[in-house]
């Protein structure tokens, strides 16, 4: 709130001969906490209803004044910066036909509107909100205090646990658990995190958050927490609590801002307890659009050349966590019409693919199991039984999916699939090594995509530079007169991070007659390197060089994920 605000409520209710300054005075300095404003202080001492200050303000203001913000959609709360948040202590609350509605402790703060209106292109539209209730809001969206508040009330419930004379009944037990749990994700919703990790130490536990590929520590929490909070996550999970010997693998599905939210839990016995981690699917933030991934324009014309022929084989290759999955749905996507019938073998299926209407298309989605003998092999087979247009084949694991999927992708169906390789070429010859025959390589590969992720340069505080003369060395990198290199620093708007998202860096190894007879003859990966750079590939570090040139990202950040490549 802006430093007038205490003197314009304080001169609102002199005014109004509600109070005088002495009364002000004496109630503001007498509070029951030292962090609540003088609105807050006011009605919790029952010197004043909350609707006669949302009146008094609103008639000051002339514009309709609200007590405090429950919920808002996450979609419309990144709109704006969590430091633009928290300086003019204003908050995103409605989107509409291009007007952006702020409730704002200052509605009259010009300067505010202006910055929030260049910022997102938007009209603006403000109504006022207390002090009090911003802060609650703040509080509860971007600080941790929530989480340590959470964690005291469940070890005050545990002693009180210990003192009863009667057994604890089970909601009793789980009641505070389960509200730490949801605390737990709710800050990995809003910190977009990807992972959540519950380590055990000797004399605590640990909980980390995956942000932008890289862990980051959030909390310690007391071990005698532990036990209660792995035991609500195998709950929730459909796992046996009274199994602590054995790994266990579960998912669950929950609520998170109006809006459902998938976990994959796994749980393995370490020598301190119970590790746990959680894979966070938001459905919302979860991007299958082919024009959002970030792919180069020619990158993206040769896939989607590659995806619109009826049949071969096309590949995502890429070490876990590199966007694989997201890259193939945003293809499927791409492909989904009322025309095809698109089959999918997933293990697991990560994101439902549901059809938002009877124009876009269904698509039948399979989960592996390989507990009842549902291989991807077996599975394989039978989806080909299906009468499919394009089959997605999660992974393929072992030479029998491959052989099948190069047989599907030779008798009129398009096969999608991914590999673990180091990049597009390599991918060849790890076929042949699985036990591909060469020539069904080359007939069938239409196309092999490798891939990684790069964390973005936040572009409220990066910072132009140098780079170190061994770094340019190791890149044979000469920087040209006048070109601008950036590194990270690190703001309120980033978490003091530096970064803020990811983007992907790209490489494409498209078939032509010339690589396919390669291939055929068992020729080297130098070899096809380069007769592919006679036809205009380049390489993934070459990408990312080309992505921090453009001030997107590092160079260190292209060296951290690309060292060996």
């Amino acid at each position: 709130m802006p430093k007038t605000a205490l003197d314009i409520l304080s001169s609102l209710l002199v005014k109004a001969n509600i109070m005088t300054l002495d009364e002000i005075s004496h109630a503001f300095h007498t509070q029951e906490e030292p962090d609540d404003t003088l609105d807050a202080t006011l009605v919790k001492k029952g010197i004043i209803r909350k609707n006669t200050l949302l009146s008094l303000l609103a008639e000051h203001y002339g514009v309709t004044f609200i007590a405090e913000v429950e919920k808002v959609d996450l979609q419309i709360l990144k709109m704006v910066p969590e430091h633009i948040i928290e300086g003019y202590q204003v908050i995103p609350i409605h989107f509409e036909e291009g007007t952006l509605t702020l409730a704002m402790t200052a509605p009259d703060d010009l300067r505010a509107i202006d910055r929030i209106r260049a910022l997102t292109g938007l009209s603006i539209k403000p109504v006022g909100i207390l002090e009090g209730g911003f802060r609650k809001f703040y509080s509860k969206y971007f600080e941790d205090t929530a989480l340590s508040q959470i964690l005291k009330e469940v070890e005050i419930h545990q002693r009180e646990l210990e003192l009863q004379t009667t057994a604890p009944t089970d909601a009793e037990k789980t009641q505070p658990m389960a509200k730490l749990v949801d605390s737990i994700l709710l800050q990995a919703v809003r910190r977009r995190a990807s992972d959540v990790h519950i380590e055990p130490q000797e004399t605590f536990a640990l909980l980390r958050l995956r942000i932008d590929g890289v862990l980051k520590s959030i909390q310690v929490l007391p071990k005698p927490v532990l036990a209660g909070l792995v035991n609500r996550i195998k709950v929730l999970a459909s796992l046996d609590i009274t199994e602590r010997r054995v790994p266990q693998d579960g998912q669950f599905k929950c609520s998170m801002e109006a809006h459902e939210v998938d976990v994959r839990v796994s749980v393995i016995p370490s020598h301190y307890g119970e590790k746990v981690a959680m894979r966070v699917l938001d459905r919302r933030s979860f991007l299958m659009n082919m024009d959002l991934l970030g792919m180069p324009p020619e990158i993206q014309s040769l896939v989607e050349a590659t995806v619109s022929r009826p049949n071969g084989l096309a590949l995502v290759t890429g070490p876990t966590g590199s966007g694989k999955t997201t890259t193939l749905y945003a293809i499927i996507q791409r492909l989904r019409s009322p025309q095809l019938n698109i089959m999918t073998l997933e293990d697991p299926i990560e994101y439902e693919l549901l059809a938002g209407s009877r124009r876009e298309g269904g698509i039948t989605q399979v989960q592996i199991n390989t507990k009842v003998g549902l291989t991807f092999a077996v599975g394989l087979r039978s989806a080909l039984r299906q009468d499919p247009d394009v089959i997605f084949v999660g992974e393929i694991r072992d030479k029998e999916t491959a052989e099948i999927a190069i047989s599907a992708s030779l008798t009129g169906h398009l096969v999608l699939s991914s590999l673990h390789t180091n990049g597009a070429v390599q991918t060849v010859a790890r076929l042949i090594d699985m036990g591909v025959e060469p020539y069904l390589v080359g007939c069938s590969l239409r196309a092999v995509l490798a891939q990684r992720l790069v964390r973005v340069l936040c572009h409220q505080c990066k910072l132009p530079y140098t780079p170190p003369q061994d770094v340019l060395k190791r890149l044979d990198l000469k920087i040209e007169a006048g070109q601008t290199l950036f590194k990270p620093n690190g703001c309120g708007s980033c978490a003091q991070q530096g970064y803020w998202g990811r983007t992907g860096v790209y490489e494409i190894l498209a078939l032509n007659n010339d690589l396919v007879g390669m291939i055929m003859e068992k020729r080297s990966n130098a070899d096809i390197m380069a007769t592919a750079r006679q036809s205009g590939f380049k390489t993934l570090k070459e990408h990312g060089m080309d992505l921090a040139a453009q001030g997107l990202t590092s160079i260190e950040e292209v060296l951290r994920v690309l060292p060996n490549v």
